[in-house]
């Protein structure tokens, strides 16, 4: 049993054991981004005194950021280094965590939605750049078992995302719903606002700091090179071919 743990994180000679372990932490990371957003539709809703469909405006802005930084990160990635397209992933995700702050102190809920754009195209980045990445940390025969574990730790970040949207945001939350906070005086409705603003900013602002952390034990750790990839683009001929395939072409539309 040993011997085929180590065989997974091993190629040449070289161990990639603490490599392994900072990537899979990554894994982590974006699903707790990911399960601590989908709550924040209601949360907003209520602090704004929005409609639901106006707090669903959260979704759009964190999947936007998927949508645009998807391509982008790629060729990002292909030019230079797994390594420096994880380090793009945790600077934007620690930097889009931190501007709550200042959104909390204007009070403002577009610049709420600025912040989760920025913190996604850094998730987008990270999941563009880690999982070739755990794959090339070992030979080509153990790839797919070394994803799958690196893969497993992303549900847990999704609970642990889930449990602090829940346990220490919504439940934290002034009782007053929406209806009820309409009838309050403009004084009062923004000294209930920020109170729960301040409420809500404070896992962001924690998980920043972590995400922080987490760039500069990568920046400063020796991590494996994809001295193998081409570093050449050819976007236009790459997307004809990825299209030309039925299934990809089909499940793109879907």
């Amino acid at each position: 049993m040993k011997e085929t743990k180590q065989s997974i994180l091993k190629k040449d000679g070289v161990n990639y054991l603490i490599p392994f372990i900072l990537i899979t932490f990554c894994f982590a990371l974006w699903g707790f981004a990911n399960d601590i957003t989908n709550p924040m539709v209601k949360a907003f809703s209520k602090i704004f005194r929005m409609s639901v469909t106006d707090g669903a405006l959260v979704q759009v802005a964190f999947y936007g950021g998927y949508f645009a930084m998807a391509f982008p990160a790629a060729i990002f990635i292909r030019k230079y280094s797994y390594k420096a397209g994880i380090l793009v992933g945790l600077g934007l995700y620690a930097v889009g965590g931190l501007l709550f702050f200042p959104a909390k102190m204007t009070g403002e809920y577009y610049s709420f939605l600025i912040a989760y754009f920025i913190l996604t195209c850094g998730l987008s980045f990270l999941e563009t750049s880690a999982n070739p990445y755990i794959l090339s940390m070992g030979t080509e025969e153990t790839a797919t078992c070394r994803l799958n574990l690196a893969q497993s730790f992303n549900p847990m970040g999704s609970l642990l995302g889930m449990y602090v949207a829940i346990n220490f945001i919504q439940a934290r939350l002034n009782p007053l719903d929406t209806a009820e906070r309409a009838q309050l005086s403009p004084a009062e409705f923004e000294t209930v606002r920020d109170s729960d603003l301040s409420v809500l900013i404070t896992p962001y602002l924690i998980i920043g700091l972590v995400i922080l952390a987490v760039f500069l034990l990568i920046l400063f750790t020796r991590m494996p090179k994809n001295q193998d990839q081409s570093h050449d683009i050819n976007f236009i001929p790459t997307l004809k071919r990825i299209f030309s395939i039925p299934r990809y072409r089909e499940g793109v539309i879907t």
